[in-house]
């Protein structure tokens, strides 16, 4: 049951926060071509006004497509509004769930934004401070281990408080100045704002941007595939460097597709 609950958690928690990202490209009056939960096989699609609708079967990310053209005459202001959006929405969503775990209502949740604040902030700049190399690539920190020891999370904290602690990673992780994440796009939107200010074509601007846009890409799924690869290789009896070799093949096998790079920089 405790798989159930994270799937839950972990769908409902990308689900408000790509709400957030709808909701403000609908203010703006910006279209929508696509909302997509989850990653990998799809297993849900149809069609709402303009907008396709994706449910696809892991619950591990998602994305707001929103029509690139109309989205790029918006000012700096309104397109930065679209990206912090998200996080907005998951902050006040943790304030509500808050107030629904001490069943004191959402003003009460505000009351304890200080003290709980607070706490995140410690807790990243302790997580940033320590956090090794050893605790990225690991060949036991690989999806299996991951996915049970948050199912043993949900279990421990409860289906609420899991959803809280869940709301805080995505608030943190989404506004690092990562260029794949919500924090980064407004450096990099910036940047190409900027780069155009200067003269600079369109094409060249993308030709500058679209490989920061991969590298990052590949730097955030790379302790994934490592790892995955590592624990793989390990129980067939593959060294380390031999685990990395075939990680290498994979990565020339993304290089190839790479054409295609544009669309990182299209989905919020």
């Amino acid at each position: 049951m405790s798989f159930a609950f994270l799937a839950i958690a972990l769908y409902m928690t990308i689900f408000v926060h790509e709400l957030g990202h709808y909701f403000a490209c609908k203010l703006f009056k910006v279209p929508v071509m696509e909302f997509s939960l989850g990653l990998g096989p799809q297993l849900l699609s149809t069609k709402y006004k303009d907008t396709r609708l994706t449910l696809k079967l892991l619950p591990l990310g998602g994305y707001v497509e929103p029509d690139n053209k109309i989205e790029q005459r918006l000012n700096l202001i309104k397109r930065y509004i679209i990206l912090l959006s998200g996080v907005f929405l998951n902050f006040i969503f943790f304030i509500m769930a808050i107030g629904f775990i001490h069943k004191s209502g959402f003003w009460e949740g505000l009351k304890s934004i200080p003290s709980i604040t607070l706490i995140v902030i410690n807790v990243t700049k302790e997580f940033l401070v320590n956090i090794t190399m050893s605790d990225i690539y690991s060949p036991q920190a690989n999806a299996q281990q991951t996915m049970v020891t948050m199912s043993q999370n949900v279990h421990n904290l409860g289906f609420w408080r899991f959803v809280i602690t869940l709301n805080i990673i995505i608030i943190v992780t989404n506004l690092l100045p990562i260029p794949i994440l919500d924090g980064g796009k407004i450096i990099m939107i910036t940047l190409e704002r900027v780069l155009l200010k200067l003269g600079i074509s369109a094409e060249m601007v993308a030709k500058i941007l679209n490989p920061i846009y991969f590298i990052s890409f590949i730097l955030v799924i790379s302790p994934m595939f490592i790892n995955e690869i590592w624990n793989l290789g390990s129980e067939i009896g593959l060294s380390l460097s031999q685990s990395l070799a075939v990680y290498a093949i994979v990565i020339s096998f993304f290089m190839v597709i790479s054409k295609k790079i544009k669309s990182f920089s299209r989905k919020i």
